[in-house]
């Protein structure tokens, strides 16, 4: 006998429409939700770009500093960078793949560019940035100022990576989209007192990376010393270090002074200094102000600050025998480190082979690795400088490197 089974598949798919089906409510409220959280997500997921960004430009400007500032020793040390006895960033003995460079067959040098520090530093990619004009170019009602004076700014020349040219492709000169994650080298021109002036003897250098955010850090370098360093907004390519800020003195949303703020236009005080006014406790003095020596007890004696301490190289291999070791000390500007005992000064425990100072109150010593003694392995090592004043003050600092 055959039976109908039409109803009873109807009241079954009724049944799944009632029990699983969303209403326009529901639907409506699982909308919102989603918007709510994507609301949320998306801001947090460009900010976390946007510091990674910032903290990837930062990390390449640190690592081209310190790439600079060694093979400007390495050169200092064999003599190549000063055959007239006037330091430069230079080599005028250059390895012989670099010899058929342009400038070393027209003036027998190679200059710190791209192509140079891509041929020692393998692990990130160089670029060669110029700077054309002196001055900033003047805007008009019609024309844009940068059309106004299409010679001034930021120019790409080229970008290198293993001492090898890259392929930027026709029109790269201008294509800022090419920069981020790449250390760019200025060395046509040097910023300074309000203005770009020519750096003909390649006495200064200018390490520039730049976010995608359009935010350039800078770091420039005068014969082995760091002069400047900072911020400013690329602006296209005709932004520069004179419009720029340093670290923690970022410029504000707007020009006004923001209410309650009493600090007058125009003060003077260094950013970073910290001592109130009419505190006469000079900075770097590390003795807390009001703090006193008991009665019957010799003062303790006073100890100056380091403002930093740099390790180079920053990866030491103890199984390559014997090598040089560079550590740049600077001091505070209430001393000054040609009143430094160079015989006082150690690290693990061994006396320096050179002590040779520097420009803006530095101090660079030169170890032999034979010398150090029970250096440790690890990914970070702190090495210790310590040393003493003619006048007995001491002073001490530290920085890490890799140990293998």
């Amino acid at each position: 006998m055959h039976r109908d089974t039409r109803g009873t598949a109807t009241r079954f798919l009724a049944s799944i429409g009632r029990e699983d089906g969303l209403t326009l409510v529901e639907v409506c409220v699982a909308l919102i939700v989603i918007a709510i959280l994507v609301g949320i997500a998306v801001p947090v997921f460009l900010n976390s770009r946007n510091k990674a960004d910032r903290a990837t430009a930062e990390y390449n400007l640190r690592l081209g500093g310190s790439c600079m500032d060694r093979l400007w020793f390495q050169a200092l040390d064999r003599g190549s960078n000063s055959p007239d006895g006037v330091d430069s960033y230079r080599d005028f003995l250059p390895p012989e793949e670099l010899k058929e460079c342009e400038e070393f067959l027209s003036s027998g040098y190679v200059p710190f560019d791209a192509r140079y520090m891509s041929f020692y530093e393998t692990r990130i990619k160089w670029a060669d940035l110029e700077v054309g004009g002196t001055s900033p170019p003047v805007a008009s009602a019609d024309t844009i100022a940068y059309e106004l004076a299409s010679d001034y700014g930021f120019q790409i020349k080229g970008a290198y990576r293993n001492g090898k040219a890259l392929d930027l492709g026709v029109d790269f000169a201008e294509d800022w989209s090419l920069l981020p994650g790449k250390i760019c080298v200025v060395g046509n021109k040097y910023y300074w007192d309000g203005g770009w002036k020519d750096n003909t003897d390649r006495f200064y250098v200018t390490l520039i990376t730049l976010e995608r955010s359009g935010i350039a850090h800078y770091l420039t370098m005068r014969q082995g010393a760091v002069v400047d360093y900072g911020k400013f907004e690329w602006d296209n390519g005709s932004g520069n270090p004179g419009d720029g800020w340093k670290e923690g003195d970022e410029p504000p949303d707007d020009d006004t002074t923001p209410p309650g703020d009493t600090t007058p236009p125009g003060d003077t005080t260094p950013p970073g200094d910290t001592t109130p006014p009419g505190d006469t406790t000079p900075p770097g003095d590390t003795t807390p102000p009001g703090d006193t020596t008991p009665p019957g007890e010799d003062p303790p004696p006073p100890v100056a600050a380091v403002l930093n301490v740099s390790v180079e190289p920053e990866v030491l291999n103890l199984n390559n025998g014997d090598f040089t070791i560079f550590i740049e000390v600077a001091m505070s500007p209430n001393y000054s480190v040609s009143d430094i005992d160079p015989d006082s000064i150690s690290c693990f425990q061994a006396g320096p082979t050179e002590f040779n100072v520097a420009a803006d109150n530095k101090v660079v010593v030169k170890f032999e690795r034979k010398d150090l003694v029970d250096v440790p392995l690890g990914d970070a090592v702190t090495f210790t400088v310590s040393g003493m004043f003619f006048d007995g003050v001491t002073f001490q600092g530290s920085d890490t490197v890799r140990v293998i």
